[in-house]
């Protein structure tokens, strides 16, 4: 299997006149690591922006309609309410080549670093690892709650008897704060070490271990 790491579908158009909504989306796209671009005059005539992504506030839209540019791309009304939200949409979307999300899977490498990955529809959209369980559950919280998936799932893999215990209490605390049509399986850690056919060199051994327990059947009891 070739997983392609960080690959951008579509490209994200900005169109964002409030500065505090776009200084907070422009940060939050480069967490993501996603490629993003103003929009101008000549760009709405020049190029088809059918296939890209924009984002926008009530002035960039009227902006936009006052030049004529032909809004038949996929449009993300944002305001300061809807930042995390708009911007977590706009990731999925432009790293899969559909409009609609049907299967959203996390992945989880659960130890002193822990590995989180994320797919959309067999689609690979984010992978990093993380120090603390407060910063992936955030994380997680972010995705589960914004992505409009039909089925949701975070399988994580079954570690040593030595951090048992504070696995356990990651779960009860991932049930706390997750929605409750997110099904949480486990998985053996067997072999997920193994790297994968990944275009991507600079995934740490954690974020590879999350993507392959994405990937694995869950744990049979």
């Amino acid at each position: 299997m070739v997983i392609a790491v960080g690959n951008q579908k579509r490209g994200v158009v900005l169109s964002i006149y409030n500065p505090r909504i776009l200084y907070k989306v422009v940060d939050l796209l480069r967490v993501f690591d996603i490629t993003y671009s103003g929009v101008y005059d000549k760009s709405c005539f020049e190029n088809s922006l059918a296939d890209y992504i924009m984002l926008v506030d009530d002035y960039g839209i009227n902006y936009l309609k006052s030049i004529n540019c032909t809004l038949d791309g996929i449009i993300i009304r944002i305001d300061e309410s809807t930042i995390e939200k708009s911007v977590v949409l706009a990731l999925a979307l432009s790293r899969i080549d559909r409009r609609v999300m049907e299967v959203l899977i996390a992945g989880i490498d659960y130890g002193l670093n822990i590995g989180l990955a994320l797919f959309v529809d067999s689609e690979l959209i984010f992978a990093k690892s993380y120090r603390s369980d407060e910063t992936v559950i955030k994380m997680l919280k972010m995705f589960f709650e914004n992505i409009p998936a039909r089925k949701k799932i975070i399988r994580i893999g079954i570690p040593s008897k030595l951090i048992q215990s504070k696995l356990d209490k990651f779960i009860d605390n991932l049930l706390k704060e997750l929605p409750r049509d997110v099904l949480i399986e486990l998985v053996h850690e067997h072999k997920t070490s193994r790297q994968p056919i990944i275009i991507d060199d600079n995934l740490d051994e954690d974020s590879i271990a999350a993507i392959n327990i994405a990937l694995k059947a869950p744990q049979k009891h």
